[in-house]
């Protein structure tokens, strides 16, 4: 590999390198560790950043857990395998719930299927949930138009 090579490639390391320093700085300014910052999607990232910060304003969240998988097997009917599988996944997460239904100032919702749940938070709120180590990811929920 020619030197020019190396050095442009050694140049763009040092820039991304820079990139993501400064970035974790402006994080690491309203609270946010690498750890909790990762677990948000760029979609959400972005709009925290549009939103210069706002305290106040409230994004609408999709937050993925991790962990268990639910598997039907044996003679389960469909129906009673759905309610035991919810049964547990509400049970499981039921701390992380009670924390939602305080932090929002919506109803929080349930999707046991895709061990996930559906909130309204404020940045603060944000911080406490993407510290929590059973949180895999929180999206932010966008409206799509749907093509029919």
């Amino acid at each position: 590999m020619s030197t020019k090579i190396r050095r442009l490639q050694e140049s763009q390391v040092g820039q991304d390198e820079d990139n993501r320093m400064n970035q974790l700085k402006s994080v690491s300014n309203i609270g946010f560790d690498h750890g909790a910052y990762s677990k948000l999607n760029p979609g959400l990232r972005k709009a925290i950043d549009e939103s210069k910060l706002d305290p106040s304003r409230e994004w609408p969240v999709m937050i993925l857990l991790g962990g268990g998988t639910s598997r039907r097997t044996g003679t389960k009917l469909p129906a009673e395998f759905a309610k035991q599988a919810a049964e547990a996944f509400e049970q499981e997460a039921a701390e992380l719930i009670q924390l939602l239904s305080e932090l929002s100032r919506q109803p929080v919702q349930v999707f046991w299927i895709n061990r996930s749940l559906a909130a309204s938070l404020r940045l603060d709120a944000l911080l406490a949930v993407a510290r929590r180590p059973e949180v895999q990811q929180i999206m932010l929920m966008v409206k799509h138009k749907a093509l029919i």
